[in-house]
């Protein structure tokens, strides 16, 4: 007996195949459920929490966040000169 194994997910009573099984038309079927361990939840869990965490912090792309025009204002006159495009 060969076997032939093929990935999918079951969902609402359906098992939806990521692929079709090559050169077989018809035949018995075993079907093996993996599910997650207390362990893998547990960390599942935390990583969405760090997550939402970090979305609600935002996401520097510019290096430092600046709260206030006056801020960015004031670092581009430190990094440029005093004001006169120099």
């Amino acid at each position: 007996m060969a076997l032939t194994v093929v990935k999918g997910r079951y969902r609402n009573g359906q098992i939806i195949l990521e692929q079709l099984p090559p050169g077989i038309q018809e035949a018995e079927v075993l079907v093996v459920f993996e599910t997650p361990s207390e362990e893998t939840r547990a960390r599942r869990a935390e990583a969405i929490q760090r997550m939402v965490q970090q979305m609600r912090e935002g996401f520097s792309i510019w290096g430092k966040g600046y709260l206030e025009r006056e801020e960015l204002y004031a670092e581009r006159l430190e990094r440029f000169g005093d004001g006169d495009g120099c």
